[in-house]
This record gives C-alpha cells, structure tokens and sequence, in this order.
C-alpha cells in the first residue's frame, strides 16, 4: 500500500471528495472515492489549465510525497488530467472526478460482478470498479498502449488494489475468454459499436459507452441485454472523451469545406436563396439536442467546415448543386432550394415534437434485416434506432 497521504494531500483529497458530494454522488460511492485518493494512479501529468491545450513542454513527473500546489490543485480539481500525447493530441487521460462518478452510478455495479473496462488510462476507474464489484468480483481492464497499460497495471499494484487484471489489447475485441460480462464500461469517444461489447454481455448485463458523433461530441448511451439479440437503452447525457484506438471502426467522415461546393458563393454580391429561423431555446448544451434530432433524422447530414475554418451540420447535393448551412439562428441555403426546403422542415418538425432531448429517446440495437425507422443512427457495425418515451 502507498504511504499514507501528507498534509497537503490530505487537504486536497478532502475537498474532491466535498466536490463529488456537491454534485449529489451516493454514499456509498463517495467512500469508494475516499478509499482510492487519485494521486496514487498519477505519477505524471501535463501540467496545465484545464482549458489549454497542453504540449510535450508541459509534461511533468508527480513525485509521490509532493506538496506542489500546483500539482496537488491540478490532480484533485474536477477536470480531466491530460495523461499522453501523440502528435500534439491527448489521446490518455484520467477522466473528469463527477464524470466518473456519474458513469459508475450508472452502471449499477453489485457485489461479485464480472466487469470489462476498455481504456484503462491510470488504473483509477478500475480500482474503483474492483472496490464496488467486492472480494467475489472481478476487474478485467483492457488498454491499447502498451505504455499506459504497464504504468495502469503498476499503479494498481502499489495501491493493493486486487482483482484487477490489465490487459495490453485492442478493446474493440473485447476479451471473448473471459466473457459473459456483467457490465462493460467504456472509457473512450467510440464511433461505432462493435459486436463484440454487445456479445459479450450476460443477459441482463450493462454496456455503457461514450459514442462519438461528427461535432467531437460524445453523449452517453447506456444498453441492458434485454434477450440473446435485443439490446434496450437510452442515453444518459452529455461527455467528452479522448478518441478510441485500434479496432478499425469507421471514422465519421471529416467535415467537407463549403467553399469546394459549387453553390457556395464566391462573391459577396450572390444572394442567398433562403434564410429560416431556427429560433431553437438555448441551454448549456447550446443546439446539441437540435443537430442530435437532425443527425437522426437526416441520414445524408453532414459536417461541414466555413471558409473561415467554423464547423457545421448541412445537406449537401451535387446535381442540382444545393446546399443548406445550419447556423445558431438560421438555416442558409445555396443554390438548388431542395437541400434547403429538408433541412427547415427538420427544424420544424423537432419543434413539433416537442423539442426532444437527449434524455427523451428510448433506444435499441436495431436488427441486420430491420428497416431503419424515422429516427436512427447508423453506423457499420451496429445502427440504432430512437424512439421518443411516450410516444
């Protein structure tokens, strides 16, 4: 077991633990979080604001008997700490404290489950998960780079954190040998679901997963393996995660430069054909709930890149040449007014529904022959189909 913690440590674990009260997390989640300090799975880290983009510079080693204010206030804030580069990006990291929090409430853990984690980063969730799964569980936690997987399998070690087993391995495969699963948590932006999460699941078993959509977004979903081919679920809110490596899932497409379309215009004297109000309500998620509704209703939207290097949702049509550009309070449409007419009319219909939030859709995996409803998302391996509760 590590030393106990020093003064200032202590002072610093005792105020996430107030944060993670704050933000409503159940008792008996907070003591798993008082049991497991966070400093025990960081011995490194990019030392910067949470807001900035960190680079090689700022990579800083955590001696374990640090009194650092700056790295004790980075390592216990509520934010996620930036953990390995490749190329300039953050591809590990430890996730956000609350965020974990919520994801492991979510996933209802009992005593003596049979979990799978896929992205281990620093080995913390996975403590956490071992600590919540008790004596007769058990941790199997997979990690693509060999690196992170060694130092994650190292700090769980000389945390005494038991019955937790970390696996260098592509997560997209899952672990066949030691399935059926009670539970797999997902700790990566994935763009697709892959098979094997869902086959892997016992009957009534739990996948929790960030999926990745076009806007870097990635909202929760939660699936329950209702029956040997039925998966039910909905999504539980709003994160985002680095991106999921390995597996060959296919990316979302990279956003296609309006500039490049015939029906942009190269001069400022060409009108637009239309302008419609979106006049959609602004919350914290600004027009996510909007452009979610139109991702799933629209299966040829696309992401869109201004001249001015802005991204957007639209429709986009070579022949007649047609383009529609969802903006905060308008759609804009170029050329042919068809894509134009599409994208207002699912504006309008969102509204009429109700103005739909994430919260609001029931969804379920949706099988190989099944014709895909009026709302879905659809991707290579597995498409989804959405259904609003009550309706």
């Amino acid at each position: 077991m590590p030393p106990p913690l020093n003064p200032a440590q202590a002072e610093h674990h005792a105020r996430l633990q107030q944060i993670l009260a704050r933000d409503g997390v159940e008792p008996w989640l907070l003591a798993a979080f008082e049991r497991w300090p966070r400093q025990w799975f960081i011995d490194h880290l990019y030392l910067t604001p949470p807001d900035v983009t960190p680079t090689a510079g700022d990579w800083t080693a955590v001696p374990p008997d640090t009194r650092d204010e700056r790295l004790l206030s980075r390592i216990y804030d509520d934010h996620a700490v930036c953990l390995q580069l490749a190329d300039g990006v953050g591809v590990s990291s430890s996730s956000q404290p609350t965020l974990m929090a919520g994801m492991l409430s979510q996933l209802g853990v009992a005593p003596g489950a049979r979990l799978l984690e896929v992205g281990a980063a620093s080995g913390w969730n996975a403590a956490l998960l071992a600590d919540l799964a008790g004596p007769a569980g058990h941790v199997l936690s997979l990690e693509f780079d060999a690196e992170m997987a060694a130092a994650a399998q190292r700090h769980l070690r000389d945390a005494g954190a038991e019955r937790v087993e970390v696996r260098c391995a592509d997560g997209v495969l899952g672990a066949p040998d030691a399935a059926p699963f009670d539970a797999i948590e997902v700790t990566v932006a994935c763009p697709d679901l892959p098979p094997a999460w869902r086959d892997q699941l016992a009957l009534g078993g739990r996948l929790l997963a960030p999926l990745a959509l076009p806007d870097g977004s990635a909202p929760l979903l939660r699936l329950t393996r209702a029956a040997t081919d039925a998966w039910t679920g909905g999504f539980q809110g709003l994160t985002w995660f680095v991106a999921l490596r390995g597996g060959g899932l296919e990316a979302w497409p990279p956003p296609r430069p309006l500039a490049s379309h015939p029906a942009w215009p190269t001069d400022t004297g060409r009108e637009h054909h239309q302008d419609v109000a979106v006049s959609a309500e602004r919350d914290a998620y600004g027009f996510f709930h909007l452009t979610f509704w139109l991702l799933a209703s629209l299966p040829d939207l696309v992401w869109l890149e201004t001249p001015a290097g802005r991204r957007r949702y639209g429709l986009w049509r070579d022949d007649p040449p047609g383009l529609a550009v969802l903006t905060d309070d308008q759609v804009h449409s170029f050329g042919d007014p068809e894509p134009g007419r599409r994208l207002t009319d699912a504006v309008e219909a969102w509204k009429v529904a109700g103005a739909p939030r994430l919260e609001n859709y029931e969804v379920r995996v949706l099988a190989p022959d099944e014709p895909r409803p009026p709302l879905a998302l659809c991707r290579p391996c597995c498409r989804l189909g959405l259904a609003l509760r009550g309706a």
